[in-house]
């Protein structure tokens, strides 16, 4: 089980518990430690918490990304690594998923680069 202490965070993890980290999801699971829509604002997390924050096919199925990425850029300490693995927009695995909200590709995120504009 994770611990409540760690500066490491997997949202939506499901059932891959990661040991040493803090892990979210929205129903309770076995090792889950906390539990929470991340659909509703603020998560319960505090400003700058964490160091490390992975998401795993969680932000196709958030209907407000952007909302969503300032609330990553609240949680996140200064330098913190932020990995989101998405399906590509127009793969099997993101088009066939029909909870899915949003749709990503090689572009997606540079809207949020501020050197990229």
């Amino acid at each position: 089980m994770g611990q409540l202490s760690s500066t490491k965070l997997h949202l939506g993890c499901g059932t891959a518990i990661k040991e040493g980290w803090v892990n979210q999801e929205m129903v309770r699971l076995p090792g889950v430690d906390v539990v929470h829509n991340l659909r509703v604002f603020p998560w319960p997390f505090e400003d700058g918490q964490f160091t490390e924050v992975l998401m795993h096919a969680i932000l196709e199925h958030l209907p407000d990304t952007i909302g969503t990425m300032d609330e990553l850029y609240r949680i996140t300490s200064p330098g913190a690594r932020v990995q989101i693995n998405v399906p590509y927009w127009n793969s099997h695995a993101a088009i066939g998923d029909p909870t899915h909200v949003r749709f990503f590709n090689e572009h997606s995120f540079t809207f949020y680069d501020p050197n990229a504009w």
